[in-house]
């Protein structure tokens, strides 16, 4: 086997002296880094510590070939046998999805996974991704709530068993999704085959058998990245883990080969949205569903077009109990009770009532309940009675024992049998007339005189 020696090695982008030590790592579900130890002169250290650009490139060349892109995160330096050494940790560009935690909602269920890329990775340039799994729609909701770029992805993979991958020997942002097929052939010693029986049990639901969770460890001079394939005493597997030492003046390469199906996440859950609120509007209400803008979602321009179950006082499958919907524009708190985003539900509305500059105030007395609409109906429960309002007519029924039934047009009182009024004393008062008549024209009209109609009039 051939091995990169140290006169071969180079790394570009910061100004180093002779390599002195060299390690480079990377997993599944991490990102890949890079750490060089290499002596410096007095005059460079200043320079290292605070001249280099935020977010500084860092390349490992062995020859002509890139091994290893990434950015600039960690600085140190010390000395030994008077000696001055700087070190550095250089990380794969996927470390910028891992800075800003972020909180939105992805409401389309028809997006597809690739479509769920392509979103994420638009606030990174040059960015892109290899996705190894079915492209099919996502099927629920999906929040990312304070998590970064790069926990929301590598969770929302993991439902269905999936890893995440970075790409180490190219400039910029490249994501596996899955593990690809990256057929290749290269020269190795096999060192070591383990079995991780945990994970045998832990991923029975991903369909895998026992003998995709064998590990073989091989050693090899070949720099290959994440998820490279080696055909190993016939069987194809792929590359899980890796990490390259200098050692002995030569670049030493060690690999963790796993089958393809043995090669996945165990599902994470959002626990920090358990139990949380989020505040939103109202947009659209249908039945028992409404359609729900959430503030978090403001500096996003996603679709808000999931609807969302109204959690109302009480209901029953025949549809008895309580139905009293919100209306578009009222604020409301959009809740998740357990780790399913699916199960969030929308609860009741936050007032976000203001103090009137003229007429009534609604809220002046909290001893007076009311319930209300934009249509003008009005439904109040004070200490002196209850009160029914619609618009220019209403009831009120006082604890007096006073009830007052009033209309600007028409009260109509209809019963199809009798009709019974009994009070010491009963009053009719018309500003023009007073009729009482039935079907067959019996009666009385009071008007400027009295008019007594009937097919016979008695007056005693």
């Amino acid at each position: 086997m051939e091995f990169y020696t140290l006169d071969q090695l180079m790394v570009e982008g910061v100004d180093i002296g002779p390599i002195a030590e060299l390690e480079v790592h990377n997993g599944t579900g991490s990102h890949g880094w890079m750490k060089v130890r290499a002596q410096i002169g007095e005059e460079k250290e200043a320079q290292l510590l605070y001249g280099l650009a935020s977010r500084q490139q860092g390349k490992l060349y062995g020859g002509s070939r890139l091994l290893f892109a990434g950015v600039l995160s960690h600085v140190e330096f010390f000395r030994k046998d008077q000696v001055r050494y700087a070190s550095l940790i250089f990380r794969t560009a996927t470390c910028l999805m891992d800075v800003e935690k972020k909180s939105r909602s992805f409401q389309n269920t028809s997006m597809t996974y690739s479509e769920l890329l392509s979103l994420v990775l638009g606030d990174y340039p040059n960015a892109d991704f290899v996705l190894s799994v079915p492209d099919r729609p996502l099927g629920e909701l999906l929040v990312q709530y304070k998590e970064t770029d790069w926990q929301f992805l590598k969770r929302v993979f993991s439902q269905q068993y999936t890893s995440l991958g970075a790409s180490m020997n190219q400039e910029g942002i490249r994501i596996y999704a899955g593990v690809p097929n990256l057929e290749s052939q290269w020269e190795y010693q096999l060192e070591a085959v383990t079995k991780e029986e945990a994970q045998v049990r832990r991923f029975q639901d991903m369909g895998a058998g026992e003998p995709d969770f064998m590990d073989y460890q091989v050693l090899s001079g070949a720099c290959q990245d994440m998820f490279a394939s080696l055909d190993v005493e016939g069987s194809s597997l792929s590359v899980s883990a890796l990490d390259w030492k200098l050692a002995k003046g030569r670049l030493e390469c060690r690999y963790i080969l796993r089958s393809r199906s043995g090669i996945g996440e165990y599902p994470v859950y959002p626990v920090s949205l358990v139990g949380i609120a989020l505040e939103g509007r109202i947009l659209e209400v249908k039945g028992n569903l409404v359609r729900v803008h959430m503030d978090m979602d403001d500096p996003y321009q996603q679709p808000d077009v999931y609807w969302f179950p109204y959690a109302t006082m009480s209901a029953s499958l025949n549809g008895s109990g309580w139905y009293y919907m919100p209306e578009p524009g009222d604020r409301v708190r959009v809740e998740f009770p357990d780790k399913y985003a699916r199960d969030a539900l929308v609860i009741n509305s936050a007032s976000i009532y203001q103090v009137p500059g003229e007429g009534q105030d609604s809220m002046v007395d909290p001893a007076v309940k009311y319930l209300s609409n934009q249509a003008g109906q009005k439904m109040s429960l004070s200490p002196g009675g209850v009160a029914v309002s619609a618009g220019s007519s209403g009831i009120t029924v006082n604890n007096s024992g006073a009830v007052i039934i009033w209309g600007n047009n028409e009260i109509l009182i209809k019963a199809e049998e009798k009709i019974t009024m009994s009070a010491e004393s009963i009053e009719f008062c018309g500003a023009d007339e007073v009729k009482a008549v039935n079907e067959a024209g019996t009666g009385a009209v009071l008007k400027s005189n009295m008019e007594l109609t009937g097919t016979e009039v008695l007056i005693n």
